[in-house]
């Protein structure tokens, strides 16, 4: 019965993910012309997210007790699989995150142009120029009230791994914004769906959100390193921790 399970879950998966994502991203596109349906493609938004975790059938145990509802942070997260996406905008929905990520993601068909539509942003690593016109976009959309998310390992990475290398980026967006900083952590994500790979791997998940780092007064960007430095130091004790429980938990 298990293996029948697994089985059926992989073969309803993908197909099932690949109609719902189609679908609404067409729906976005075209809605996205209309005046005044921002509020439609929000909650379309959230239902692809949503799709995306039920037709996976993710078991997630989530912590997001420290944040404040009706603040804008600036979330720096780690990244190990492509359902990493659906599993933040699901529990971080209250604060609706529009993410800060690199602009080949923006050229998947239907995925990356309804990912503009919906305000996510593009970054440019290959022109510095429009690269730091992109990033002062982010700082302007925090400065307004809108909460962003960032993936500072820039790419993928294995669980068994750890934490990869911060980029500088996310850093100079938090120093010139001042706006709350929150680390969160995503572990057994890259278990359950491998880099590489779209079969799925029954394993739990678990999502912790650590309590928001509030730019000194005094800080620059001339600052940008000292805080990367701690930030990634305080992640990579906390998912070494939890790491080690998603062990035991499987």
């Amino acid at each position: 019965m298990h293996l029948f399970s697994y089985i059926f879950k992989n073969i309803f998966f993908l197909p099932t993910t690949l109609l719902v994502t189609a679908f609404i991203a067409t729906s976005v596109i075209i809605l996205a012309r209309i005046p005044g349906t921002s509020g439609l493609l929000q909650k379309l938004e959230k239902m692809w997210a949503q799709g995306v975790v039920w037709a996976a059938g993710l078991d997630i145990e989530a912590d997001v007790a420290h944040l404040n509802q009706d603040r804008a942070y600036l979330f720096i997260a780690n990244h190990q699989s492509l359902l990493d996406i659906p599993i933040l905008l699901c529990l971080l929905r209250k604060w609706y995150p529009r993410f800060v990520a690199k602009n080949s993601l923006f050229t998947i068909p239907l995925f990356g142009p309804g990912m503009r539509r919906t305000g996510h942003l593009g970054v440019d690593r290959e022109n510095s120029r429009q690269g730091m016109r992109d990033m002062q976009e982010a700082v302007y959309r925090l400065q307004q009230g809108q909460s962003l998310v960032i993936f500072p390992e820039g790419t993928r990475g294995r669980e068994e791994d750890g934490l990869q290398d911060f980029h500088i980026g996310a850093f100079v967006i938090a120093l010139k914004a001042r706006v709350p900083i929150v680390p969160v952590l995503i572990t057994g994500s890259s278990r359950v769906m491998p880099k590489g790979s779209f079969i799925l791997h029954p394993r739990s998940i678990r999502l912790k959100a650590l309590p928001p780092r509030h730019v000194p007064e005094d800080a620059t960007v001339k600052d940008r390193n000292r805080l990367k430095t701690a930030l990634w130091a305080e992640m990579d004790t906390t998912l070494r921790e939890m790491n080690k429980w998603t062990m035991k938990s499987d």
